[in-house]
């Protein structure tokens, strides 16, 4: 799937994904694992802005929530 240049920036997919987030806390989820592919740089881009550096041990990005 790709973004259409006039809806870059919106915040509208880390607004999903803050919401996926506090529904999975409301579960009791303490962390979150995103594997996405190092190589995509959009998406490496999003995912460390958003939060989720890359954790080298287990190959994906990991946020503690």
């Amino acid at each position: 799937m790709t973004i259409r240049d006039g809806h870059r920036r919106q915040r509208i997919v880390l607004a999903l994904l803050r919401a996926g987030e506090e529904y999975s806390r409301g579960f009791g989820a303490c962390r979150v694992t995103a594997p996405v592919a190092f190589e995509d740089e959009d998406a490496s881009g999003f995912w460390e802005a958003a939060g989720y550096p890359h954790d080298e041990e287990i190959g994906r990005r990991v946020r503690n929530l």
